[in-house]
């Protein structure tokens, strides 16, 4: 199976969706982004629902960098798996840094169905599995 391509999969899929005009003149603002992608559009969201604002910028089409070739696809595991993360730092916080990514993306579900976004948010079982025979055990010891 192979999970890997050169390509940006949003941008093949749909193509450029808007554009915005490049900003040519000086402006005043509380907080300004940097970086047009899912995390400084997050961060641009919020700093305008706290009362800030708020300008993002960013020197290619938004969402045309990393973000454009995601999967988009939203896990709450983290890099390291929660037995490793345990053995690391202790079950209570192991298991809330889990949990605060669990949280996370319930947030990005409310925030899709409040901003009526055409995202195509769904949630979807999920499934792990080993592609080789020697990672059968590491497979067990999360469970």
């Amino acid at each position: 199976m192979n999970l890997k391509s050169n390509e940006p999969f949003w941008l093949l899929k749909n193509g450029l969706i808007s554009s915005y005009p490049s900003l040519k003149s000086d402006e005043e603002c509380d907080v300004l982004i940097i970086g047009g992608g899912i995390t400084g559009s997050l961060i641009a969201h919020q700093m305008i629902t706290d009362g800030y604002k708020t300008i993002l910028i960013d020197k290619r089409e938004l969402c045309n960098g990393s973000t454009s070739a995601t999967t988009s696809m939203l896990q709450y595991e983290i890099d390291t798996p929660l037995f490793e993360l345990i053995e690391k730092i202790g079950k209570k916080g192991a298991v809330e840094s889990y949990k605060a990514c669990s949280d996370a993306i319930d947030k990005l579900e409310k925030l899709s169905k409040e901003i009526r976004s055409s995202s195509g948010f769904k949630r979807k079982k999920s499934l792990y599995f080993a592609s080789k025979k020697k990672d059968i055990e590491w497979l067990k010891k999360g469970v």
